[in-house]
């Protein structure tokens, strides 16, 4: 809409769209809590303000408020026992991804009350002068053929009619399904991220419960340090796994996980010089602390197997997670449906007031063709939108995902189950229950 109407026209209609809605909500509130008073209900609350609320606090935590990075690692709280009170686990973190609260508003705060609704009004618009020019047109031909004219305005006039239906009717079906066949890519592609970072977090499971397992003498100190590194390792490889793919994460260097207590000054040193291989290198150093463990006796062999198979698939399904972002549809398709698609929607601009002129009536109301061409136009254009904002789920500000919950998550339960065989000497104890 930006291209047809002043930016304060089209900020005044979009304050308008919501105080509308918000009168809307407010009515519906209103008569529900009306309706919870006389059968004695608990009142229900205000949806609207709950849900901008809610999001506005995701965004928060998920950008700015990493919890990864509110406190500090030491090797002291880590070797100390659960059953110490001066024991300080990492920090939980937020939900994964938002959750809708209401469906009414979710569609102008998700999809853009700004310029996809406005362009579309604006289309609208010119279909609807282009519907008050072909009544124009009309009445100058039925003015000529009054005069004595052979009737070739209303020949024009017929023949630009079944043009522009024949047009729309046969040129619909190619956009759509590019269109459809691309989105449906888009959310496929969109699954597997979330999908992957349940993966990822699986095996980082996996390898922390074989390990906090096989511990063969949990009080022993060197024993505790391998599980210390194990456990920065790990972690920090998880974040390097994340970091590129969030603009917030990307300014955290390896220095700054240096001050958070997760890696030495010699390990930065030599990371520093791994260039983009930061990630398998720790995925390396892992393994080889892991056998270490296991060739001196300080973890069992019996877990040799499924650890270093479980290591191997932590390292593969980080690395899948990056090629995803390459597995995107083929350039072709996505520049070529631009095109279609927009041809279309300059066909409906164009072809519809010709269409829904009915040439029997004697009046004809141009807020039909803009309704009509308004709703067509929106469902493409909305669409397009979609798509675009469903290309990276870990930026912007609608279906995102909160990267934060999936490392910090990982983190909390990777402290707690290489530490579980601290505290044996307390709950091995004789007696029933």
């Amino acid at each position: 809409m930006k291209h047809f109407w002043p930016h304060r026209l089209v900020g005044r209609l979009g304050f308008t769209i919501i105080g509308t809605h918000f009168i809307l909500a407010l009515i519906r509130w209103i008569r529900r809590s009306i309706i919870a008073i006389i059968k004695k209900k608990t009142r229900p609350r205000f949806i609207l303000i709950s849900e901008t609320g809610l999001h506005r606090r995701f965004i928060k935590a998920s950008r700015d408020n990493a919890v990864f990075f509110t406190h500090t690692r030491t090797e002291a709280n880590f070797q100390s026992k659960n059953t110490e009170e001066h024991v300080k686990p990492p920090v939980p973190s937020g939900p994964c991804r938002e959750r809708m609260t209401v469906k009414h508003w979710s569609c102008f705060r998700i999809l853009g009350m700004g310029m996809t609704f406005d362009f579309a009004l604006g289309l609208a618009l010119i279909a609807g002068s282009l519907g008050s020019l072909i009544i124009v047109f009309n009445n100058y031909a039925t003015y000529t053929e009054s005069n004595g004219d052979e009737g070739d305005m209303r020949i024009y006039i017929n023949s630009l009619y079944l043009v522009a239906s024949s047009l729309i009717n046969n040129f619909k079906f190619f956009p759509i399904f590019l269109l459809f066949g691309y989105l449906g890519y888009s959310v496929t592609l969109w699954r597997r991220f979330v999908e992957q970072g349940t993966l990822i977090q699986g095996r980082l499971h996996d390898v922390c419960i074989l390990v906090g397992g096989a511990v063969i003498d949990p009080t022993d100190e060197k024993t505790r340090k391998s599980l210390y590194r194990i456990y920065r390792y790990i972690t920090v490889a998880h974040f390097l796994c994340y970091s590129s793919l969030s603009e917030s994460l990307s300014k955290k260097s390896l220095s700054d996980l240096m001050v958070h207590g997760l890696l030495l000054q010699n390990e930065v040193n030599i990371l520093e010089q791994s260039g983009n291989k930061t990630r398998d290198t720790l995925c390396g150093w892992l393994s080889l602390e892991i056998q270490s463990g296991l060739r001196n006796n300080r973890l069992d062999t019996t877990a040799n197997a499924p650890l270093i198979n479980s290591i191997a698939r932590f390292r593969g399904y980080m690395g899948q997670l990056h090629d995803f972002k390459d597995f995107s549809n083929p350039n072709i398709w996505a520049s070529n449906m631009m095109l279609v698609v927009n041809t279309n929607i300059i066909l409906l601009t164009l072809g519809m007031p010709w269409t829904l002129y009915i040439p029997s009536t004697t009046m004809y109301v141009p807020w039909i063709t803009t309704l009509a061409v308004y709703v067509s136009c929106l469902s493409y254009l909305t669409t397009m939108e979609m798509i675009i904002r469903l290309e990276n789920c870990f930026e912007g500000e609608d279906d995102i995902i909160n990267i934060d919950a999936f490392i910090a998550g990982s983190e909390q339960t990777a402290f707690a189950l290489l530490r579980v065989g601290f505290d044996d000497d307390k709950r091995v104890v004789t007696g029933s229950v």
